[in-house]
């Protein structure tokens, strides 16, 4: 099957309020940004938006918590993928993609897929890949353990989606319907004139780019990982920013080397977000903070949800009061980083909506 690559990063991210726990982090000093959490049926069925419209108003990060449907998920899919970077590297998996990024040291290698809308997924080239592991040279694979864990991704694929279709774009909506006081004026307007007026319908139109991404920065001079110590991790493998699109559904990253070092999952800094002191405060207030995923129960994924520009900028909402500047519904893009430390891998995947729709704003 032919597999066509996107490789356009497309990260969106925020963070919680204020009143969150918080923490220092012992290695670097910076706070700890405890990222909250949602139910997926409590999202379902419309309770806690008060909360969620302060999450979306300040950061624009949170995470939902996604019961597994079968037994065959409960395997961690990034994990396992872990093991693969060099494969992608040396271009032997088909429509993968290797990259050094814009520290000099870290490479991205990326398998990437696409979806139309919510429920219609191109597939993963499953032969190819399978093919290409087992044959690999190093890595000494049963072929009915390739097969599994090429099953888990596209199980993963669906989780994600579950989490915005059933969880996400209801609670939002809800707040959009609440917060625009006219019914009369669209949501946002396609170039082509085309309307839409729930953020449902924008994204069961658009095409959502989706990358598997393990990021591997190179161990240092002496060939042996730093030890933790302050902030080692100077080099941004992803420099400060926002990302364009409406926002992304994505994976907390997992580290491929947990016992390196002594460091331990829980210790991953690597993730770094600003957070504004309050919710209607600009970013300039805002203070850089280490962010902390809630931990998955073994019958659960954790899907986080981050913001981008195209929801802070795009979308058609009312003002909170007449002759006001403030919209009713403050939508925030994350601003966020990422730093590595020498000799780390971690593993990451998202699904980015939307980006092939060309707006009126």
């Amino acid at each position: 099957m032919k597999f066509s690559v996107w490789v356009q990063h497309s990260l969106l991210l925020a963070a919680v309020e204020v009143s969150t726990a918080m923490a220092t982090a012992t290695s670097t000093g910076l706070p700890i940004y405890n990222v909250p959490e949602f139910a997926l049926a409590d999202l379902a069925s419309l309770k806690q938006t008060d909360q969620l419209k302060q999450i979306l108003g300040q950061t624009g990060l949170f995470a939902i918590r996604v019961p597994l449907r079968s037994q065959t998920t409960m395997v961690d899919p990034l994990q396992q993928l872990c093991p693969y970077s060099q494969s992608l590297a040396e271009g032997s998996i088909p429509g993968s993609d290797h990259v050094l990024l814009a520290d000099g040291i870290t490479t991205r290698s990326t398998i990437a897929t696409a979806s139309h809308g919510t429920h219609s997924p191109l597939s993963l080239p499953q032969d190819e890949i399978i093919s290409a592991l087992v044959s690999h040279r190093d890595l000494n694979l049963e072929k009915k353990d390739v097969v599994k864990e090429v099953r888990h991704l596209e199980e993963t694929r669906d989780i994600v989606s579950m989490a915005v279709t059933d969880g996400f774009l209801p609670s939002l909506d809800h707040l959009l319907q609440k917060s625009n006081t006219n019914n009369e004026v669209p949501l946002l307007t396609k170039s082509n004139g085309m309307i839409y007026t729930s953020m449902q319908e924008i994204v069961e139109d658009a095409v959502h780019l989706e990358h598997f991404h393990i990021y591997d920065k190179a161990h240092n001079s002496i060939g042996v990982a730093s030890a933790p110590s302050p902030d080692t991790s100077s080099a941004h493998a992803l420099d400060w920013h926002t990302d364009a699109g409406l926002f992304l559904a994505f994976l907390p990253a997992s580290s491929c080397d947990n016992t390196n070092a002594g460091r331990t999952a829980i210790d991953d800094d690597s993730f770094r977000v600003m957070v504004p002191s309050s919710t209607y405060s600009n970013n300039a207030s805002a203070k850089e903070h280490i962010a902390r995923f809630p931990t998955a129960n073994s019958n659960e994924m954790i899907v986080a949800i981050m913001l981008g520009t195209g929801a802070e900028h795009w979308l058609d909402v009312s003002l909170s009061a007449e002759g006001s500047t403030e919209k009713s519904l403050q939508l925030r893009a994350t601003k966020h980083s990422v730093k590595m430390r020498p000799g780390h891998k971690r593993v990451w995947y998202g699904k980015s909506k939307s980006h092939n729709i060309t707006f009126i704003h």
